[in-house]
Order: structure tokens, then sequence, then C-alpha cells
């Protein structure tokens, strides 16, 4: 590996959502599954394989190309062996129609065994000829109900899906890598946005400075009209550059108070050329069907 290579930590669930996932925003009224009914499922399912059958097994992978090295990690759900072949299990538990979900969420699903089934063969030894099975396992979270569905796929098309998707992937983070150096030049170099300073405004913009700088906490008391929304947010964004952080989080009680967040951002970036906004705000106030 170069000097060049930067290597990322990357789960196999995490990889296959991101890379694979399709459809749209909402569940559509689909009756969800909490964590905690899909671990019992689960469990109850895998008590009742044999003494070759082994759940939560870890694999480990790598992929590497050019300025980009991913360490690939995940556990996957089940795994049976015997003398004559392995059977990886990824098992997801579901709530009324099956054929819904696989619409929504069966390539993800797929892709995460896929994925597996790459791990295993990249590790496999080499005087192992034994053959390998995918099968997916949905299992009701209502019922003893359980489908079995098997992924046919040869270790030449499983190593070019790891090959494909790592590299969609490594894509993304050179495509942020560059957002990000492109925002670090803008932060590095930006001038305060409304002119001069107000009374007051300076001071607080570089107490946030300090409190950033020395990693500790600061609690300040201002009075209305000094601009507090647009100090702290230069000051804090002003720091930002070499210190390898993703994103700032601000915090707002009130509706007005996001609104001057996101115009303090607009005014240091009135192009969107390098700063992005993401606004959250509580799911009530944007659900596209009320109720």
């Amino acid at each position: 590996m170069s000097d060049a290579t930067r290597s990322f930590a990357v789960s196999v669930g995490h990889l296959a959502q991101f890379v694979h996932r399709g459809g749209d925003i909402g569940p559509r009224g689909t009756p969800s599954v909490t964590a905690l009914e899909g671990l019992r499922r689960q469990q109850h399912a895998q008590r009742g394989e044999g003494a070759r059958y082994r759940s939560e097994v870890r694999l480990l992978g790598a992929w590497t190309d050019g300025e980009v090295r991913l360490e690939i990690a995940g556990r996957v759900d089940g795994l049976h062996e015997d003398e004559q072949g392995v059977r990886l299990e990824e098992m997801k538990t579901h709530r009324g129609d099956l054929g819904a979900l696989r619409l929504r969420e069966g390539p993800a699903h797929d892709a995460q065994l896929r994925l597996y089934g790459a791990l295993w063969e990249q590790a496999r030894a080499a005087d192992d000829a034994r053959s390998l099975t995918l099968e997916l396992v949905y299992l009701d979270a209502d019922t003893e109900a359980c489908t079995r569905q098997t992924l046919a796929q040869t270790p030449a098309a499983l190593a070019a899906f790891l090959d494909e998707t790592c590299r969609a992937y490594a894509a993304w983070l050179c495509a942020e890598r560059a957002r990000r150096a492109r925002r670090d030049a803008l932060l590095a170099e930006l001038a305060f946005p409304a002119g001069g300073f107000r009374p007051g405004q300076r001071t607080l913009a570089r107490q946030v400075w300090r409190t950033l700088t020395e990693q500790g906490v600061l609690l300040a008391q201002a009075p209305t009209g000094i601009g507090k929304t647009l100090g702290v947010l230069y000051a804090a964004l002003r720091r930002l550059p070499g210190q390898e952080t993703e994103r700032l989080m601000y915090l707002t009680p009130r509706g007005s108070a996001r609104a001057l967040a996101l115009d303090a951002v607009r005014r240091m970036d009135p192009d969107a050329s390098a700063l992005r906004a993401v606004e959250l705000v509580a799911r009530e106030r944007i659900c596209p069907w009320p109720g």
C-alpha cells in the first residue's frame, strides 16, 4: 500500500445499504419490526439448527485500488459447514407482505449476502474445494413462517460484485474528500460576512474559537441584537479546517432561530460552492401525509 493510499473501515451492512439500496423514503404503511423483536425471532430460529451451525460469524476482507483501501467487516447471521459445503445465511425479520418488502429492500438484502459470500471466498484456503451456498432467510415476526431464498453465485461473480460495490463507494469517498478540501479552502480565507463586528460579537466569536481549539465547553450569555448566531457560526466554521471534522451541528429551540442559522450559512457561501447545510426538523412538520 502506497503512502498516498488512505484506509477506511466499513461494515458489510453499511456498504450494501449505501451502494445498493433503492426505492423511496417511506415504508408506504408496511408494519415495522423493532430491533428487539427481530433479535428474539432470529435467536428462536437459530436454536433449531444443528451442531454444525454457528451464528454471528465475523468475516473480514479488504479491497484496494489507487488511493483508497477499504477494510470490510461484518457478522453473517448463520454459517453451516460440513465436508461437502458451506451455507451462509442472512436473516431478515419482517411483518406483513414479504413481496412488498422484497420490492423495496430486496436489492440491498441480496447485496449484503453477496458481500458476505465474497468475503468468504476471499479468505477461503486454496485447497478448500467445498461448495458455497448463499441463502436469505425471511422470518415472520408474528408467526413461525420462514421463507428461504437461495442466491446462485459463482466465485468469479462474487469477486466482481465486491469490486463493483467497492468502486462505487470509493468514488463517493474521493468526491467527499475533494468537497471537504474545497470547504476547508473557503473557510480558511473566509472574511466576516457582515463587514465589521458589532459590539460584543467579536468577543463571543473569539471565545467560541478558543473553546473549540481547546476542546472545551462554553456557556455564553449575550443580549439580543449583537448577532450571536452569525458570530458563533462564523467562528465555529472557521475552526473546521485541519480538524478532520465532517460536520458542525447547530441546534436551535425555535423556528426563527433556525432561519437565522441557515441565513448565516448562505451569507458565508452565497454560491453554495463549498458549504452544505442539512436542515433537520420535527417529523410532524415535514410529513407529506399528516396523520
